[in-house]
C-alpha cells in the first residue's frame, strides 16, 4: 500500500504542476500586456539569454553584429521570446544523437531594421507542421501548450516586427525574427 500511496502521490503532484503550467501560460496569452519599447542594445539581450543556457550539452554561440545597436525594444518581453525560443532549441536537441548546437545571430538588414536568427541542430519540424506553429494551442511536443510560439508572435507583431521559421526535419530549426531599428 505505501508504494501505490507514493508512486499515486507522485503522479498526481506532477499532474498538479502541468496542469498550473498550462493554466499559467493561458492566463499569459490571455492578458499579455503591450510592448513598453525604449532604446535598448538588442544584443544585451541575447546575450543574456545565452549565458543562461550554455551548458555541457549544447554549445550555444553567438554573433552578435557591432552594427546592431540600441532599437526599441521591451527588454522584458524579448527576452521571453528569446528565452522561449532557445528552450524549444535545447528540446529539440534532447532527442537527436548528435552534440547539440544552437547559434544566435544578430545583424542590421537594412538601415532601419535588425534581424535575429536562432539556428539549432535539433530534430526539426515536419512540413505539415509548419504553417501551424504561430497557432495557439498548436502543439507537437508531448506536454506542449502551444503556447509558446503563440506569445513569442504575439510579442514580436507588438514591436512591429516579424517572426518567421524555416526547418528540417532530422536536420534542424531557424528562427528568423526582424525588427523595426
Amino acid at each position: 500500500f505505501d508504494d501505490l500511496f507514493m508512486e499515486s502521490t507522485e503522479t498526481i503532484l506532477e499532474e498538479v504542476a502541468r496542469l498550473s503550467k498550462i493554466v499559467s501560460e493561458f492566463s499569459q496569452f490571455a492578458r499579455m500586456p503591450n510592448p513598453e519599447p525604449r532604446e535598448y542594445p538588442l544584443n544585451d539581450v541575447v546575450h543574456s539569454v545565452a549565458v543562461l543556457y550554455r551548458d555541457a550539452h549544447v554549445d550555444l554561440t553567438e554573433s552578435l553584429g557591432d552594427d546592431v545597436g540600441n532599437i526599441r525594444i521591451d527588454p522584458e518581453r524579448m527576452t521571453q521570446v528569446i528565452q522561449n525560443l532557445v528552450l524549444n532549441a535545447v528540446q529539440a536537441i534532447e532527442g537527436v544523437s548528435r552534440k547539440g548546437r544552437i547559434h544566435l545571430v544578430t545583424q542590421r538588414i537594412a538601415s532601419d531594421g535588425v534581424q535575429l536568427s536562432i539556428s539549432d541542430n535539433g530534430s526539426g519540424i515536419a512540413d505539415a507542421d509548419l504553417p501551424r506553429v504561430f497557432t495557439p494551442y498548436f502543439t507537437a511536443k508531448a506536454g506542449g501548450t502551444g503556447l509558446g510560439l503563440a506569445i513569442a508572435h504575439r510579442i514580436i507583431d507588438g514591436h512591429g516586427g516579424r517572426i518567421g521559421v524555416r526547418s528540417q526535419p532530422g536536420e534542424g530549426t531557424t528562427f528568423l525574427i526582424q525588427l523595426p531599428g
